[in-house]
């Protein structure tokens, strides 16, 4: 499975597994880094039904939360179905 954050527009980024959209990541503030932020991810329980969370996922930086999701989903498999 292919794991991809293309970005949407500066701050947000879609979580794409082979193409489907099962989430998105945007970036947040946070007190333990006020001046770079963090990042957010929010997983959809459904690829159908977008509205609904999985769970809600949290890194200081991009490249470590990408490297979370990929731990995830190597690990526990798909969270959307």
């Amino acid at each position: 499975m292919k794991l991809t954050m293309p970005a949407v527009e500066p701050g947000n980024r879609d979580i794409r597994v082979d193409g489907v959209k099962v989430g998105f990541a945007i970036d947040v503030w946070d007190s333990q880094d006020p001046y770079n932020g963090a990042w957010e991810a929010r997983l959809y329980s459904s690829a159908t039904v977008p509205c609904e969370f999985a769970a809600i996922v949290n890194r200081l930086r991009l490249r470590d939360l990408r490297a979370e999701l990929q731990r995830r989903l190597d690990e526990d498999g798909p969270w959307w179905s």
